[in-house]
């Protein structure tokens, strides 16, 4: 009744009683004028008729509750995905909302949702945080709408949790919990100073996780289509944990790849971590070993960062330089003189130092992660690429092992690894790592 009596108080405080002896309840809003010549009956979507207001003898006060009244009509959030369909007056459920990012398609904004307006998203805290997604166009809304639906069924905690999808007349917009530690690459900002052998541990656990979701996914015939550091979230809730987001661009498919003629449609991508078959003159249908790659080029920059830190991987990526105009700045393939694609020559020289690094050696866990990368991953011809699931179960056989044994995770090499000239910029720092015990994750 909170609602109900707020909305009266406003407008005509003196007849509540009269209201609540029609019947009047939260549940009969929102009210509408009754067609018809009846001055001033309001009347709810079950047809139920409340004639007291026509004893205001005010049209401005009456037609003042009814704008009102969607003030308080704002949506309770839960965690069942669903799907709402707002008149456009309703309020939405936030009490603020700040722009983090956008682009042609949408913006996103970090919103706070007030405790009374969600249930079973938040522990005992007076409100919580979502990220709600504001499309600029219908189309990519339902797409992105449809595969979140069908993502939901997968039940896989490393791929992204839908609150809800919301339409509100020509606005359309799509809700998830917020990720309270950023995309990957925060993370790794916000960790630089602090890596040691358990950050490495929980490192290697989370690319296994991730390759989960991804072989979750693939058995469903889906194909992401955009992995990138960006588009992994931290969450650091009940269980510190990587998760893969934004699958507006992901591709289910009713028959494998090799039973399709058709070719692939998709190019809204991130050129630094697209599979060489992402160029627009190859229109072969494009298979879920496209994220193989994508993930490959991911592993190999959080391989990096475990060692050398942030500027080391930024170092790396601007090392990427493309001298072709089909390919982008930061990609880890280029074309040779004859137009085939091939690995960058600066990936291929990153992977051969990276395995000088006494951490690196063979019998080491990222020794072993950089050996799958390169053979594994980063293969240019499409059948070469391991599929998810064989990389879930060799990243678990190194995970088991790194839990098992501290000498293969860290091969008994106990000093700051030195930072190779060659992910080093001019004056700054040769040793990478700090001796701080890091936090929580």
């Amino acid at each position: 009744m909170t609602s109900l009596f707020a909305q009266i108080r406003e407008s005509m405080p003196g007849h509540i009683n009269d209201l609540l002896s029609e019947g009047l309840r939260d549940k009969h809003l929102p009210l509408s004028h009754q067609q018809g010549k009846e001055y001033n009956v309001l009347v709810s979507t079950d047809g139920q008729k409340f004639k007291s207001f026509a004893t205001w003898n005010n049209e401005v006060r009456v037609q003042d509750f009814i704008d009102r009244q969607w003030l308080v009509q704002a949506p309770v959030l839960d965690t069942s995905g669903k799907h709402i369909v707002l008149h456009v007056k309703c309020a939405l459920p936030f009490l603020h909302c700040s722009s983090i990012a956008g682009n042609e398609n949408s913006v996103v904004y970090k919103a706070t949702l007030a405790m009374g307006h969600q249930q079973g998203l938040t522990g005992d805290v007076a409100e919580v945080h979502v990220a709600v997604k504001d499309f600029r166009n219908e189309k990519s809304f339902f797409q992105e709408k449809e595969n979140l639906q069908k993502i939901q069924q997968l039940h896989n905690q490393h791929i992204i949790e839908l609150i809800a999808t919301c339409q509100r007349g020509q606005q359309y917009y799509v809700i998830f919990p917020w990720a309270q530690g950023g995309n990957l690459i925060q993370f790794w900002e916000s960790k630089d100073k602090r890596r040691n052998e358990e950050l490495m541990l929980w490192s290697l656990c989370e690319m296994h996780n991730l390759v989960s979701a991804l072989k979750a996914l693939h058995r469903e015939n889906c194909r992401h289509g955009d992995l990138k550091p960006e588009n992994i979230l931290h969450y650091k809730n009940e269980k510190s944990r990587l998760v893969i987001a934004d699958v507006g661009v992901s591709k289910f498919h009713r028959v494998a790849t090799s039973l399709r003629h058709e070719g692939t449609e998709t190019r809204a991508t991130t050129p630094p971590y697209e599979a060489p078959e992402a160029q627009p003159h190859i229109t072969d249908a494009r298979s879920r070993v496209y994220d193989m790659w994508s993930i490959g080029c991911i592993f190999l920059e959080f391989a990096v960062w475990l060692l050398y830190g942030v500027e080391a991987v930024e170092k790396f990526q601007e090392s990427r330089a493309s001298t072709d105009s089909k390919v982008a700045n930061g990609s880890f393939y280029q074309h040779n003189s004859e137009g085939f694609a091939e690995i960058h020559p600066k990936v291929s020289e990153a992977m051969s130092i990276l395995k000088l690094d006494p951490l690196c050696k063979s019998g080491t866990a990222i020794g072993d992660l950089i050996k799958v990368i390169d053979k594994d991953l980063l293969q240019v011809e499409v059948s070469l690429r391991a599929k998810a699931e064989t990389l879930h179960d060799t990243l678990g056989q190194i995970v088991q092992e790194a839990k098992q044994n501290p000498r293969y995770l860290l091969n008994s090499f106990d000093s700051s690894p030195v930072i190779p000239p060659f992910f080093r910029r001019a004056g700054s720092r040769q040793n990478s790592w700090s001796a701080q015990k890091p936090e929580a994750n």
